[in-house]
């Protein structure tokens, strides 16, 4: 099975984000076994974005299941 052709993506396809990241701030440990990234985000509503009602959703995980 033939893998499908690359579909083109234009730049007037895009739709504004709906939240802005205003600040970020890591810190980083790099240990010997282990190496710890912690993230704070300073975030805002887009006023340009889609919709007011947008739930901002993070899908992340600390890695040490």
């Amino acid at each position: 099975m033939k893998d499908a052709l690359p579909k083109s993506t234009y730049l007037k396809d895009y739709l504004p984000s709906n939240f802005l990241i205003d600040k970020t701030e890591l810190t980083v440990e790099l240990g010997e076994e282990v190496t710890k990234v912690v993230s704070r985000l300073s975030l805002r509503r887009n006023p340009k974005g889609d919709s007011t009602d947008t739930k901002l959703v993070l899908d992340g995980g600390s890695g040490l299941d």
